[in-house]
Formats: structure tokens, sequence, C-alpha cells
């Protein structure tokens, strides 16, 4: 989708910038659809956090880097 290729860069700059302490990932809901269907993935793009192998958060539509990071950097702080 456009919004999901909008996110690129953005979701490539997060796993860059958390590379070694948190893992980023890309699923093509298109081309995964079990997996999507699995997390219930119903809007695109759907950012899903998960601490322990626990969701804890859950973003959906665009979002900035800064508030991406945010989010995953409270993940690993506490």
């Amino acid at each position: 989708c456009g919004t999901c290729i909008a996110m690129t860069d953005i979701v490539d700059s997060l796993a860059k910038t958390f590379h070694g302490t948190a893992l980023i990932a890309k699923i093509d809901a298109h081309v995964n659809d079990s997996l999507a269907e699995a997390f219930r993935v119903e809007r695109w793009p759907t950012f899903i956090f998960f601490k322990s192998g626990l969701e804890y958060n859950r973003q959906i539509g665009i979002n900035s880097f800064d508030d991406l990071a945010a989010l995953i950097q409270s993940s690993i702080d506490g």
C-alpha cells in the first residue's frame, strides 16, 4: 500500500538505530496473509511491539520516526 511504502525509510532507519538491541522486521501482509491473520492485522501499516514474546503495543497508520523510536526505547528501558 502507498502508506506502507511511505513508512519504508522510517522502518529501515529504526532497524539501523536499534541494531543489536531490538529486532525490527517488515512483513508484506499481502504475501504473508496467514501471518497477518494470526496477528489480527486489519489495516496497514500496522506496527506491533513485543516484549518478552508478548504484544505490548500496536500502532496503525503513519507514525513518525521519533514516536516509534520512543515506543521501542521504552520497551528496552523498562
